[in-house]
């Protein structure tokens, strides 16, 4: 079967698309996607539970059915992706001029996209397997292989699809080949790294891998550095969890804001000595879930560790019983830390619980609450947590010209007196950003504490600010409505700004979306898009804020070489390829000589 015969996913509402059931048949038979074939049988554990996988490459027929969703997905034409229902993984093309983007580099072969399919929101750079040391780039491939099989009398139909990458070795460095494989119902991509001894000489290997996840700017707790069985890493705002394990192994962890080296020493304290002519395989089982107390599940579970856990439902309610949307709740069971999960618009959180007695930490909007204390019993379905200090009101505020036409704004909101300010996330999200609301058509709701809040209400320079009071009882709304007047006369000009930076520059990981409100808000009438050596564009966020009748863009890109102080040019318009290796982009060059050249005959 070629490339353009793959069967591919019908759309759902979460904008994946799931595995139809006539898709089943085809992926228990073996695809060949591309370069190489590779035929494999192996048995899958827990079959009964588990469901069809399918493995492609990239292609503009199947983009918009496979690529997750989230700020920091990198993945490309070319790329491949291993799915099955409950996961989507990303692997970078082999190929020695595959980066991510600036600061994440060379990770062809690599593990570059990783998300949930039910809550996609990739949130993993990178995940490089043998830290750097070999270089993928000698082809692929790929495969996926079923059989049906009886479990506890019910009869499935199990499905496993693999990606297989090798990296040649010479004098003393052994060949590499590195399998990633996902299993139907596993909630893991399984790496496994198999080293050959082509030398006559003894070798002895070194078992590490490093990943990039930026957290500077994120809610982001990492494990603590030391020696764990899991690694794990979850950004609390933006709701995704990743954690990674080696059978048989402990993890020494070693994590900064932005990278991690995970150093894996053996449980029986042997060193891994491979002698000429043999072979030894290392495997890791890299998780991803919604957050935190998800993963710690799984990683039991599939330890043989989950026999006590339940399936329960937390309930979070404010004095009145209503639901409570955003709130992170820090749970501990048994006085064991299992993470943070945030409650839904209905005030939920879906998790899995050890049973014994646990004990809740509530906060939101940086709010702090008192402690709520539960008990997981076998027959327990749901944990109501109830915030009884909790009295929370709305505020409706509508923003107008002087004329009455919406416009985009930006409203602070400053606790007065003994009112807390509120912190509602971090300084990358998008409409609400520490105590700032950015609308981008002048409404504004906000669910606050009840007290009194200053109020700044702005539409950059040229215009009058508001400053006003906002009185929050609880249990009722309080509507503010402004009018700002342009009060600058800025006829035959524009306001533009030359220079934006957002996550796919790689310097930093502010959302994109984040960045177009708020350069909306403040009144910026121009800004063509300038990440780091990528062409990219604003053109789609513009649109699905209706901000095209304030903001104009065109695509270009800041093109940064060396040395940084002086080797970087902003360049506009260029011509933009999506979905490319930088967005169609020329290479950035020691000379700044040079790069003016490549910008001007590009």
């Amino acid at each position: 079967m070629s490339s353009g015969s793959l069967p591919t996913f019908s759309a759902d509402s979460h904008g994946q698309r799931p595995l139809s059931p006539n898709m089943i048949p085809m992926l228990a038979s073996l695809i060949v996607v591309t370069v190489v074939f590779t035929s494999c049988s192996r048995s899958s554990a827990q079959i009964a539970k588990s469901g069809p996988t399918m493995v492609a490459r990239l292609t503009p027929e199947n983009w918009n059915d496979l690529v997750p969703r989230g700020k920091e997905v990198d993945a490309i034409y070319g790329d491949i992706v291993l799915r099955n229902e409950l996961i989507t993984a990303v692997i970078a093309n082999p190929a020695s001029t595959r980066n991510a983007n600036m600061t994440v580099k060379s990770v062809g072969g690599c593990l570059i996209d990783l998300a949930v399919n039910d809550a996609a929101s990739d949130q993993l750079s990178a995940f490089y397997p043998g830290r750097r040391v070999f270089r993928f780039e000698d082809g692929v491939s790929v495969g996926s292989h079923g059989k049906s099989v009886t479990l506890g009398g019910v009869t499935a139909t199990a499905s496993t699809s693999e990606l297989t990458i090798q990296s040649r070795g010479g004098g003393s460095q052994p060949d590499c080949v590195v399998k990633y494989s996902i299993e139907g119902g596993k909630p893991y991509v399984k790496i496994s790294s198999t080293w050959t001894n082509t030398s006559d000489k003894e070798i002895k290997l070194t078992l590490e891998d490093d990943l990039r996840a930026d957290g500077g700017k994120e809610d982001m707790p990492k494990v603590p550095n030391g020696t764990h069985e899991l690694f794990w890493f979850q950004d609390i705002h933006w709701q995704q969890a990743y954690g990674v394990s080696a059978p048989g192994y402990t993890i020494r962890c070693n994590s900064n804001a932005r990278e991690s080296v995970l150093s894996y020493e053996a449980v029986d304290g042997r060193d891994m000595i491979l002698k000429p002519g043999a072979s030894f395989e290392f495997v890791r089982h890299v998780y991803v879930a919604k957050d935190l107390p998800l993963v710690l599940a799984m990683h039991e579970e599939e330890s043989g560790r989950g026999a006590n856990h339940r399936n329960v439902t937390l309930v979070v309610q404010d004095h009145q019983a209503k639901p409570v949307t955003g709130a992170r709740v820090e749970l501990k069971v048994n006085g064991h830390s299992r993470g943070i999960a945030v409650s839904d618009q209905e005030g939920k959180i879906q998790t899995a619980l050890p049973t014994g007695d646990g004990l809740a930490e509530v906060s939101l909007a940086g709010l702090n609450f008192a402690s709520s204390k539960f008990r997981i019993e076998d027959t327990t379905s749901n944990v109501p947590i109830q915030l009884d200090e909790y009295m929370p009101g709305t505020a409706m505020i509508t923003v107008t010209d002087a004329e009455g036409r919406s416009i985009p704004a930006k409203v602070e909101f400053d606790g007065s007196g003994d009112t807390q300010t509120p912190n509602w996330g971090p300084e990358t999200a998008e409409h609400f950003v520490r105590n700032l609301a950015y609308t981008p058509d002048g409404k504004v709701q906000a669910t606050l504490a009840s007290g009194t809040y200053d109020l700044i209400i702005s539409h950059g320079p040229e215009y009058d600010a508001e400053f006003t009071k906002l009185q929050v009882e609880a249990g009722k709304t309080s509507e503010v409505q402004v009018k700002l007047s342009r009060v600058v006369n800025t006829t035959g000009w524009v306001s533009a700004d030359f220079h934006s930076h957002s996550s796919p520059s790689g310097d930093n990981t502010g959302s994109q979306l984040g960045r177009v409100l708020n350069l909306a808000a403040e009144h910026v009438e121009f800004a063509p898009c300038t990440e780091h050596n990528r062409i990219s564009t604003y053109v789609d966020h513009i649109q699905s804020q209706n901000l095209g009748a304030f903001l104009s863009t065109v695509s270009g890109m800041e093109l940064t070489g060396s040395p940084l102080p002086l080797n970087h040019q902003n360049a506009f318009p260029l011509i933009y390829k999506p979905r490319t290796q930088d967005g169609g982009a020329p290479t950035p060059d020691g000379s700044p000589e040079t790069q003016v050249e490549r910008l001007a005959a590009w």
